[in-house]
């Protein structure tokens, strides 16, 4: 091991945006848990465990761990808007269905 680390820059950018997203995302998913409407934060928890196996060896062979990590934050972000969607229609009175269970 050496003195330094060598990261690609792709793969600080991409975590960088990761996180931030995190950030965002997490206020509206704790109004959703607190709130015990965790229905679709279920499903999306499975579609997305499922879906990023797939995307991340495609995006791993095309831009190597960077590309694993990306399909993650695709991912998240599609779940991200989702999540703000509920939030919104809660918010307005407007969530029916699976929005307000």
């Amino acid at each position: 091991m050496g003195t330094e680390i060598d990261s690609p820059v792709l793969l600080s950018w991409i975590l960088a945006i990761y996180t931030v997203l995190n950030a965002f995302r997490t206020i509206y998913i704790y109004y959703l848990n607190g709130l015990g409407i965790i229905s679709l934060q279920v499903i999306l928890v499975v579609v997305v465990g499922v879906l990023n196996v797939p995307l991340g060896i495609l995006f791993g062979h095309w831009l190597g761990l960077s590309g694993v990590v990306l399909a993650t934050l695709i991912l998240s972000a599609a779940s991200a808007i989702v999540e703000y969607m509920q939030y919104q229609k809660l918010i307005a009175g407007t969530a029916v269905g699976i929005w307000k269970k």
